[in-house]
């Protein structure tokens, strides 16, 4: 979707292929990126569901305001479209959104191991409702940046 607009982007990975937290969070530097999206699904035992969004109040991210920006544009774009629960906007000590050089955010989309928000996760049409989602929640944070992104929604 964002092939769509002037946003390059550029993935981390493309496989199943681990690539160590410090090469991600140095990626986004070495590509020249205004931001970073780093997209997951959750687990706990089976007994917890939802959305929830994550970005570094650390020091070491000189970014946190804007990190927390993007977060918030991805995250209320998600809830709605997943259906899930809203697990809200958290702060945390990610290695990828507190070693980062720019505005960054992880999502976790919902619970891999919790059968409602699996159910989700396993759904083509979810899959893209949570693309569509973080497509229109980065436009979102770009337009509060001052960028006219209008004719890409």
């Amino acid at each position: 979707m964002l092939d769509k607009t002037p946003i390059k982007v550029h993935m981390t990975r493309s496989t199943d292929v681990f690539i160590a937290l410090a090469d991600r969070a140095a990626y986004s530097g070495k590509v020249g990126a205004d931001s970073f999206v780093s997209i997951h699904t959750n687990a706990f035992n089976g007994s917890a569901s939802g959305t929830e969004t994550y970005y570094s109040a650390a020091a070491t991210n000189p970014h946190t305001a804007d990190s927390k920006l993007l977060a918030q544009k991805i995250h209320a774009r998600l809830v709605k479209a997943m259906e899930t629960k809203d697990r809200g906007l958290k702060t945390a000590n990610y290695y990828v959104t507190r070693y980062n050089t720019v505005p960054a955010t992880l999502v976790e989309l919902a619970f891999i191991d919790q059968k409602s928000d699996n159910s989700k996760l396993a759904s083509p049409t979810y899959r893209n409702k949570a693309a569509q989602a973080i497509y229109w929640g980065i436009l979102d944070y770009y337009k509060a940046k001052g960028y006219d992104t209008s004719k890409y929604y």
